[in-house]
């Protein structure tokens, strides 16, 4: 986060005509952007999405990565790109997003198996849950898990609309297809 404070008090005529935004203010409030402006690759185009969990406004990403493949506008040419968006209007292609929840193992009680699969799709009694959800995110494109600094494998199970999809089991990164 940038030093608001520290400018206004360098500039006292700047109260009201600073105007900015945080994560919270994209949180609370995405209706107020009319578009997002991005510099950089892949990568800041992804966490731009992720700021706009609910609504997001179009993206003007513009390429400063090695690779490029969501950026698509060149940044040599950021001034008539945006002077044409602007003026004239941009066609918006739309990304399909999706929800991530963590769920969080528990203790069980019973035999203290932790089978999320058989919980959410079988027949698993609703007092004996093994895991819980810990948040919700949309997400574009991919989603990393960091076990921190925990030593052990890592379980992954992929559920699609309440359907099981996958499973995985590993130290390290692993691509789900």
């Amino acid at each position: 986060m940038f030093d608001a404070q520290g400018l206004l008090a360098k500039d006292p005529s700047s109260p009201g005509r600073l105007k900015y935004w945080d994560n919270d203010l994209c949180r609370r409030q995405p209706q107020l952007f009319d578009f997002a402006v991005t510099l950089g690759g892949d990568g800041t185009l992804l966490y731009a999405s992720w700021l706009f969990q609910r609504i997001v406004p179009p993206v003007l990403s513009f390429a400063l990565g090695s690779l490029g493949f969501l950026t698509k506008f060149d940044y040599a040419d950021y001034r008539g790109t945006l002077s044409t968006a602007i003026n004239n209007g941009i066609t918006v292609s739309l990304r399909l997003r999706f929800e991530a929840t963590i769920m969080r193992t528990q203790t069980a009680q019973g035999d203290g198996k932790h089978d999320l699969v058989e919980e959410l799709i079988g027949d698993e009694a609703e007092n004996n849950l093994t895991h819980k959800p810990d948040g919700s995110y949309t997400i574009l494109n991919e989603i990393v898990v960091d076990r921190g600094p925990n030593p052990t494998m890592s379980s992954i199970e992929l559920f699609m609309d309440g359907k099981f999809m996958t499973s995985g089991e590993g130290s390290s990164s692993q691509p789900v297809d």
